[in-house]
């Protein structure tokens, strides 16, 4: 009798292992995210993408791979080398102060790979080549501006002192500031590290100080150095407590002291008084982050250029460029990155994961401690870890991670042999290319999107992403799903409102909307307004299904496959017997009732198309002949190949086939379909057997290839368009297999083979 398998809930995501897997599971999900309906999952194609910008479509520095982009404060930040853009109505560069206005992050290559943390309108950033941690901060006028994080202890080996008279004995002390305004108003103040006391020793008033040094930039820092002032600080006679005593502006060399010790007593007092510790300068890094209102460098270069990939310093809270130079703890490992969850800060280290507990306080006291949560699993890339609602994710050496800082869950156990293609090179682990592997988070939709190598289409580069669905919850074999195109080489990205900006290795940026169905296919050799759309190739695989019993055959005869008419469909549905034994394509599902107003290629009068037709597509097919009996079954939906037109409905066309063109016989009726160039043209002449690429097109000729020169000048041929149509999504609801018992799987015994001659 035939009994009906019910495939309904793709929740579970991909797996290797889909012989009689869980059937929520599916060996390739690829182009493929999870709807979440109640309680079940749907595969829908993932969406297409358009430029940014399209009077834009590149930053200023062109053809330049894009490391980094944040969306913050409602401003898109775009890294490339040392250079730094954010969008307004184009890609603005954001240069450090004036008057040198360097690069924003000077030194640093297309191979440097960034981190950075927000707080309270300012951005921290650090790079792989240990520059000293910049600070972008969003200013009153809405515009970013970039400098460096903190300021340097004051330097007084310089200064000379010019006094006379007896009977005072003073020590002075100068100190670097700066004063600036976030958006809002926000006011924030910076302070370096006091100087070392300048001795005063018998002398009246009239103190000068000559040769006060000049911060300047020059070509190797981003100072406020128009902005910054020289804080001067002095005791009383004899006195040990430090009060302001005057102020000059960086570039002012000299600073003569009149006060009375009488008015000096009435004013501020330096910082440090009661015992608050020195704020020191961010240590050069690989590494930053924040949590609350303290930050943390990590992965350390020291003033002697030694590197101290083992080391984490944190700030003073509340005061995130402010580093004391003993606010640090040593791990046992080199930290690759830096996160947070719930008030514990988590590293992610080369072969383990601590987290740190504890702080020190800005009177030094305290301190912090490294507890190991693992010291079986590591992480890649300072970019892939990812701060999500219930913890830190990222991906290791063998698995994607989820630690709570303080339990460590690997998350896609039967998904380790593909994942390891995506982080090895010749079965070892690839340290170099995996550093350009990094993470980010959609909030609206839940799912972290990773970017990975999945194929060789660009040599050592990403090319892909993969997708983890954390609507389906967090455990041993999450939902993880595979996301690509022929064009994608996504170096960057971020997510604004659950779309996806997408940017290119080759300086281009994209968007990704719910109501695109097609990518721009990337021609750096063509201007943007010339470029095509192509096809979004979508798979899913099923797992291999025993129907309940793995010791008898079954007789598998139809399969029905129920979508939502989002698009137009032209669906190829592959049968697979006993793990690619038997492998046969059923005839292609294609529906054609989703017309809308405005479409380009719609001929009125063809009687094959409806108007406005609406509801789900509900198709069954027939499984091929010699495929009908099998132990185990599986299903490939993807894109099918089809007609998209033909010269009935538009008419003859002239071939010549020395200039390689096709011409419309009927011009003042009909054009080319728009979206003609990368289908394949086939003719009459050989009975539409051989097919050769469209490679241009104007409404009356499209241009093809025919290196073989098999084509034949022609008048009023008939032709056909084939190819996989464009702008059609897959968004599948359910399909279901009928099938019968039939018989024993397994061969009975029939005696010994020995295998020997006469046996």
């Amino acid at each position: 009798m035939p009994q009906r398998l019910e495939v309904e809930d793709f929740s579970g995501g991909v797996t290797d292992y889909y012989l009689n897997a869980p059937p929520n599971k599916m060996k390739t999900c690829h182009n493929l995210l999870i709807n979440q309906y109640p309680g079940i999952g749907k595969p829908f194609t993932r969406p297409g993408s358009e430029l940014y910008d399209a009077a834009n479509p590149q930053i200023p520095a062109g053809a330049q791979r894009i490391g980094t982009a944040f969306y913050y404060k409602n401003l898109l930040h775009l890294q490339s080398s040392s250079k730094l853009y954010y969008y307004n109505a184009g890609w603005v560069t954001v240069n450090g102060p004036a008057p040198t206005s360097n690069n924003a992050f000077i030194g640093a290559t297309t191979t440097s790979y960034f981190t950075y943390a927000h707080w309270n309108y300012h951005t921290l950033v650090a790079n792989s080549d240990y520059m000293y941690p910049k600070k972008v901060v969003v200013s009153n006028s809405n515009v970013p501006e970039v400098m460096e994080a903190g300021l340097p202890k004051f330097d007084i080996s310089g200064i000379s002192v010019n006094a006379s008279g007896t009977g005072n004995n003073w020590l002075y002390k100068l100190v670097y500031k700066q004063d600036y305004t976030a958006y809002g108003n926000l006011q924030f103040s910076d302070f370096g590290a006091p100087s070392n006391s300048i001795v005063v020793s018998n002398k009246a008033l009239n103190v000068q100080l000559n040769n006060i040094p000049v911060l300047a930039n020059g070509t190797t820092s981003n100072f406020r150095t128009a902005s910054i002032v020289i804080e001067i600080y002095r005791t009383a006679n004899n006195g040990d407590v430090f009060y302001k005593c005057g102020q000059i502006s960086n570039g002012t060399t000299t600073f003569t002291d009149s006060m009375t010790d009488v008015i000096l007593e009435t004013q501020e007092p330096l910082y440090t008084t009661g015992g608050v510790v020195e704020n020191g300068r961010p240590p050069r890094c690989k590494l930053v982050h924040i949590m609350g209102d303290v930050a943390f460098y990590g992965n350390i270069k020291d003033d002697a250029n030694q590197e101290l990939n083992f080391r984490l310093y944190h700030s003073v809270p509340g005061d995130i460029d402010s580093v004391p130079d003993f606010f640090y703890v040593d791990t046992d490992d080199e930290i690759i990155a830096v996160s947070s969850t719930k008030n514990n800060a988590v590293l992610l280290c080369r072969n383990s994961i601590y987290r740190v507990d504890g702080f020190f306080d800005e009177l030094g006291r305290g301190g912090m401690a490294v507890e190991k949560i693992s010291d079986t699993t590591g992480c890649i890339s300072a970019q892939c870890a990812v701060q999500a609602l219930d913890g830190v994710f990222w991906l290791g050496a063998d698995g994607a991670y989820f630690t709570d800082g303080f339990k460590v869950v690997r998350l896609n156990q039967d998904y380790d042999k593909t994942y390891r293609t995506f982080v090895t090179v010749n079965g070892a682990i690839d340290t170099v290319n995996n550093q350009k592997i990094q993470g980010k988070y959609d909030k609206k939709k839940n799912r972290i999107w990773w970017t990975v190598q999945r194929e060789t289409a660009f040599v050592s580069e990403v090319d892909g992403c993969y997708v983890l669905d954390l609507n389906w919850g967090i455990n041993e074999n999450a939902t993880f799903t595979t996301v690509g195109g022929q064009s994608f080489a996504p170096t960057a990205i971020e997510f604004v409102n659950g779309e996806m900006i997408r940017c290119d290795k080759r300086g281009y940026v994209f968007i990704h909307k719910d109501t695109l169905y097609a990518d721009p296919k990337i021609d750096v050799s063509t201007p943007t307004a010339n470029w095509i759309n192509e096809t979004i190739i979508y798979e899913l695989e099923s797992v291999a299904y025993n129907f309940g019993t793995a010791s008898t055959r079954k007789y598998v005869t139809q399969v029905n496959v129920t979508c939502e008419s989002t698009t137009n469909l032209s669906l190829s549905v592959v049968s697979n017997n006993d793990d690619q034994r038997k492998v046969a394509e059923l005839l292609p599902i294609r529906y054609r009732g989703n017309i809308v107003w405005g479409e380009p290629d719609i001929y009125w009068g063809d009687a094959t198309l409806e108007w406005d037709r609406r509801g789900l597509i509900s198709e069954k097919r027939r499984m091929p002949a010699k495929n009908l009996r099998c132990n185990f079954k599986q299903l490939k939906l993807t894109n099918a190949k089809v007609a998209i037109i033909n010269s009935d409905r538009i008419g003859t066309a002239d071939i010549d086939s020395v200039a390689k063109t096709v011409t419309l016989s009927n011009i003042v009726s009909y054009d080319w379909p728009t979206y003609s160039v990368d289908y394949y043209i086939a003719f009459e002449q050989d009975d539409y057997t051989n097919e050769y690429l469209i490679v241009a097109r104007t409404d009356d000729v499209l241009t093809y290839v025919d290196t073989l020169n098999r084509t034949v000048t022609t008048i009023g041929s008939k032709w056909v368009i084939r190819g996989y149509p464009k702008n059609e999504v897959l968004n599948l609801l359910n399909f279901s297999i009928i099938f019968e018992v039939s018989g024993p799987t397994l061969n009975t015994y029939k005696g010994a083979e020995s295998g020997e001659v006469g046996a």
